[in-house]
């Protein structure tokens, strides 16, 4: 695909005599001054003649420390294993009292945390979020929105559709030292059994350092709790190895370059996009952290991003590049959209076996990613930015003599739950459940956004969206331009 241009080629000669028609308006302008106004503005909005190239970056102005935790996704309590909180389960006497996530130390910042889980123990519980403060000095926190989605299978979303519409909260909390709360109040809401649920919570740490434990109980939590770590378990066919949890310092994305050009011979449908597709390298080709005096370095590969952008007609999210999956999109995944997860314990040097020892190896980004041969048993964290805050700014220029609609849209590949709003769909965050298959009902497609541009015009659109869970992830996005069609009789 080599074309350049979202004209046709058919079009050339009518380009040609476009361009003899503005050195004759040139000619007119050297002997009788300005040219009509209708010309200027027709040569303001001359169409480009290179596909824009997008790519992702960090949303300035909108990020906070995101604390991701999907990891255990499931969970259970079994003969086993027990995911609670509290220090003796009511049905067993079993020892619990665990975390799902700890992270020792928060120092002053913006934070965003957001868990999904599925509540496999047969009784209902709670979740919530335990702050402590394991200094000698007093430590202040300001609450700013928080939200919870007791039923997430099909409403996930809609937790950050509730933070995102209401007024921040600003409730300050003040910790004294050896101090433990709960954090807001989301820990009152009941979760049944086999329910998939969703939390966030909006925050700062204006003084000082605090802990933060995630939890799930039935009655309270235990006085100390023992962390679960990141689980590798397999119970009833489920790799928790596929989850992952940490901490990332963009908790927001934008596109970037999506600046597109516009005539009457721009044939409807999806508009040209170019971006920089990856290959798989071995691990040994390339420098990194992974001990360079060790051979091989690493078991695996690497994602090595092409030199040259490459064409399409829409770009894929929430997925990277993956040797042993046959879906044809993850050829087209942007990555650049993919943030880093870091455990806090974690290090980003390889461990001296795999997969053994690889809970000790959490790193990896978009510039940095391994693969392992086993992926039944393992592989790394992060590739889906679930929570995730994407803005798509667009921006369309049309240079004819007609107006066009412009649509921002997207396609989910599997069924994903999507808080969204955009330039004349929604002002305020909605939710919706997108699902592709046939007998489902609801379709798989959203708009994100939509305008009409004018003639000689051009027009400035925005979608957000935020994929919650569970969702399969893999979104595909699109922009495209249609006629105005003419009211009947016209």
């Amino acid at each position: 695909m080599k074309q350049a241009s979202i004209r046709s080629s058919s079009d050339r000669s009518s380009a040609l005599r476009g361009r003899f028609a503005f050195l004759f308006l040139g000619l007119l302008f050297e002997f009788f001054g300005h040219p009509p106004a209708d010309a200027r503005a027709a040569d303001s909005f001359a169409a480009a003649v290179n596909v824009p190239q997008i790519s992702y970056t960090a949303a300035h102005g909108q990020q906070r420390n995101l604390i991701f935790m999907n990891n255990p996704e499931f969970l259970w309590i079994t003969k086993d294993s027990c995911d609670l909180a509290d220090a003796v389960a009511g049905m067993r006497r079993q020892k619990c009292g665990r975390s799902l996530f700890n992270v020792e130390r928060l120092g002053t910042g913006s934070y965003r945390a957001w868990w999904e889980h599925r509540n496999m123990i047969p009784f209902s519980i709670h979740s919530g979020l335990l702050i402590s403060n394991p200094t000698q000095s007093p430590a202040r926190i300001v609450l700013q929105a928080e939200a919870v989605e007791t039923n997430s299978f099909r409403l996930g979303g809609r937790e950050f559709a509730k933070i995102f519409n209401a007024a921040s909260v600003d409730k300050e909390i003040i910790l004294a030292a050896g101090e433990r709360r709960f954090l807001g109040s989301v820990q009152n809401e009941r979760i049944g059994t086999g329910r998939f649920f969703a939390g966030v919570i909006d925050f700062a740490v204006t003084g000082g350092e605090v802990s933060l434990e995630e939890v799930v109980f039935r009655s309270a939590p235990a006085e100390q709790l023992a962390p679960v770590g990141y689980s590798q378990r397999t119970l009833f066919s489920v790799h928790e190895s596929l989850v992952y949890k940490g901490i990332s310092s963009t908790s927001a994305v934008s596109l970037t370059g999506a600046e597109f050009f516009v005539d009457d011979a721009t044939p409807s449908g999806r508009l040209p996009v170019a971006y920089r597709h990856h290959e798989l390298v071995p691990l040994d080709a390339l420098e990194s952290t992974c001990r360079p005096d060790r051979r091989p370095a690493c078991t695996g590969s690497a994602l090595k991003s092409l030199e040259m952008a490459q064409q399409s007609s829409s770009w894929v999210t929430h997925i990277a590049p993956d040797p042993a999956d046959s879906n044809p999109k993850r050829k087209r995944a942007i990555v650049s959209d993919l943030i880093e997860l870091v455990l806090p314990e974690s290090t980003p040097s390889c461990p001296s076996a795999w997969p053994a020892e690889a809970e000790q190896c959490m790193r990896m980004s978009h510039q940095f990613f391994w693969f392992l041969p086993d992926f039944k048993k393992w592989r790394l964290p992060n590739w889906g930015n679930w929570g995730v805050h994407y803005t798509h700014p667009v921006r369309v220029k049309n240079s004819g003599t007609h107006a066009r609609r412009v649509t921002l849209g997207m396609t989910a590949d599997g069924a994903s739950p999507v808080a969204y709003r955009g330039t004349g769909t929604a002002k305020e965050w909605q939710q919706i459940f997108l699902d592709p298959k046939i007998n489902a009902g609801l379709g798989a497609r959203v708009v994100l956004a939509e305008a009409i541009v004018e003639a000689h015009s051009e027009v400035e659109l925005t979608g957000e969206f935020v994929l919650s869970g569970p969702g399969a992830g893999t979104l595909e996005h699109t922009v495209e331009i249609s006629e105005i069609l003419s009211p009947a009789g016209f």
